[in-house]
């Protein structure tokens, strides 16, 4: 089990800050591997104004699986956070969705699935 607690910066325009609890959990070494957080909640501000901000609770899994011409499928349940821009861009998603990179770690299939998607912009703007 490890403690995250991580800053990152989303095309210069918003900061997320995550804090929670979160497992990996391999299966025979790979090639698969599900990431979780079952206490994981992420506040998002919009730098240029401050004072606008969402907190979310994310607490859907990430399974990874390593595809023989080393592509990589995330599948993603429940509630997660991503970016993507060639889908809706930073998003809010519930459901099941997934998206796939190619070995050099660019996107082949965007986000896609079924559930619901939110923009997360939108809700700071």
């Amino acid at each position: 089990m490890y403690q995250s607690r991580l800053i990152a910066i989303f095309l210069g325009l918003l900061t997320c800050m995550s804090c929670g609890t979160g497992r990996l959990v391999a299966y025979n070494g790979g090639p698969r591997f599900i990431l979780t957080a079952p206490d994981l909640f992420a506040t998002v501000n919009n730098v240029n104004h401050p004072s606008k901000n969402v907190t979310l609770n994310i607490t859907g899994a990430a399974h990874l699986t390593q595809m023989p011409d080393g592509s990589i499928v995330w599948r993603f349940t429940g509630r997660n956070l991503n970016a993507d821009p060639r889908a809706a861009g930073f998003v809010l998603f519930i459901g099941n969705f997934t998206v796939v990179y190619d070995a050099a770690g660019n996107p082949t299939q965007p986000l896609s699935g079924t559930g619901q998607m939110s923009d997360i912009c939108a809700m700071i703007e």
